[in-house]
C-alpha cells in the first residue's frame, strides 16, 4: 500500500515537473491569448523559483505553500491552455527530457552563476568602501565603518548561502 502511494507521488511529481515545462512553453507561445500567457510565465516563474512568498521554515504553512497552490496553479494553466497546444509542447518536452542536461553543464552553470554574485558583491563592497575612505578612520566614525563592513560581510554570506540553495534545487529539479 506505501509502496504504491509513493509510486504514485513520483508519478505525479514527475508530471508535474513535465508541465511545468509545458507551461513554460505555453507561455511563449503565439497562438495562446496574451492573459494566458502572462499567467503561464507567472505560473512557470514561481514554480521554478528558488523563493517563497510563504518561507519553509515556517511549520504549519511553509511547505504547503508549495505543495498545494503551485500543482493546481500548473493545473489551471495547463486546462486554460488548447489541447493540440498541450499535447505538442508535451511531445517537444519528451524530446528534451530525453537528453537531459548534464551535471557537468549544470555544474558549470551554478559557477558561472557564483562567479557573477562574487562579482557583483565585490563591485558594490568596492563602491561602499569607496564612499568611506575619505572619512576619518578614528573615533566615531571608524566604529560606523567597521559596522558598515560588518553588514557588507554579512550580505555577502547571505546572497553566498541563497545562490547555494539555488544550485541544490535546480540539481533536486533535474534529479527527479
Amino acid at each position: 500500500m506505501l509502496r504504491k502511494f509513493v509510486a504514485n507521488a513520483r508519478a505525479w511529481a514527475r508530471n508535474i515537473k513535465r508541465d511545468v515545462h509545458t507551461v513554460w512553453l505555453a507561455a511563449r507561445e503565439p497562438r495562446n491569448p496574451r492573459c494566458v500567457k502572462g499567467l503561464a510565465m507567472l505560473v512557470a516563474a514561481y514554480a521554478v523559483s528558488p523563493g517563497d512568498l510563504i518561507p519553509d521554515f515556517i511549520l504549519v504553512i511553509g511547505l504547503p505553500d508549495d505543495l498545494i497552490p503551485v500543482p493546481l496553479r500548473i493545473m489551471m494553466v495547463v486546462h486554460l491552455v488548447p489541447e493540440e497546444v498541450m499535447r505538442g509542447h508535451r511531445e517537444t518536452v519528451a524530446q528534451v527530457t530525453r537528453h537531459p542536461i548534464g551535471r557537468i553543464t549544470a555544474g558549470i552553470l551554478i559557477l558561472l552563476w557564483g562567479l557573477c554574485a562574487t562579482l557583483l558583491v565585490r563591485a558594490r563592497m568596492s563602491c561602499r568602501s569607496g564612499l568611506h575612505v575619505q572619512s576619518q578612520p578614528d573615533g566615531p566614525r571608524g566604529n560606523a565603518l567597521q559596522s558598515d563592513q560588518r553588514d557588507l560581510l554579512l550580505q555577502r554570506q547571505r546572497l553566498i548561502e541563497r545562490f547555494r540553495q539555488a544550485a541544490l534545487f535546480y540539481l533536486r529539479l533535474h534529479a527527479v
